[in-house]
């Protein structure tokens, strides 16, 4: 058994599960989970800078197009580790 195949049965039980665990998260846990990190880094970056940064950030959620370019990213990351694609984007 070479290592490719040893490497696709030890982590295929793991693959399943998780792709099971990843079906049951809604877009909407996703833009959450994704928002509030956004919102602690950027407020890391600005932590002396007086601005309303939740304002900011939830407005910038509210645009759909920027939910959507997210969300396809987010997919298309995660099909391309699933199917172990080299080129990320």
């Amino acid at each position: 058994m070479n290592q490719q195949t040893y490497d696709y049965i030890s982590l295929k039980a793991l693959s399943d599960r998780f792709r099971e665990v990843a079906a049951t998260i809604t877009n909407d846990e996703i833009k959450s989970i994704i928002k509030s990190q956004i919102e602690e880094k950027v407020k890391d970056e600005l932590y002396s800078v007086d601005i309303p940064l939740s304002e900011i950030v939830n407005e910038w959620f509210e645009d759909e197009d920027n939910s959507t370019w997210i969300l396809d990213t987010l997919k298309k990351s995660i099909e391309n580790k699933l199917s172990d694609k080299k080129i990320r984007w």
